[in-house]
C-alpha cells in the first residue's frame, strides 16, 4: 500500500484575498444600515495608528452613504 499524500495548505493565500476584500463587498452591497456599522467598525480596526488611510476609509464611508440616500445630518 501506498502512504497518502500529505496535506499542503496551496489555497491558503487566496482564502485571505477572499476574506478579506469579500467581507468588504458583501457589507457594501447589503442595504441592511446595520452593515455600514459593522463597515465602519472594521475600517476602524484596520487603520488604527494609520491616520491618512483613515481619513479615506471614513471619506469612502460618507460617500457610499451619500450614494444610498442619506442626508447631509444622517451622514
Amino acid at each position: 500500500m501506498t502512504e497518502p499524500m500529505p496535506m499542503t495548505d496551496y489555497d491558503s493565500p487566496w482564502k485571505g484575498i477572499i476574506e478579506r476584500y469579500f467581507e468588504a463587498f458583501m457589507l457594501e452591497a447589503n442595504t441592511n444600515p446595520f452593515a455600514v456599522v459593522v463597515m465602519a467598525h472594521l475600517q476602524t480596526q484596520r487603520t488604527q495608528q494609520q491616520p491618512a488611510e483613515r481619513y479615506a476609509a471614513k471619506l469612502k464611508l460618507a460617500q457610499m452613504l451619500y450614494r444610498r440616500g442619506y442626508i447631509r445630518q444622517r451622514v
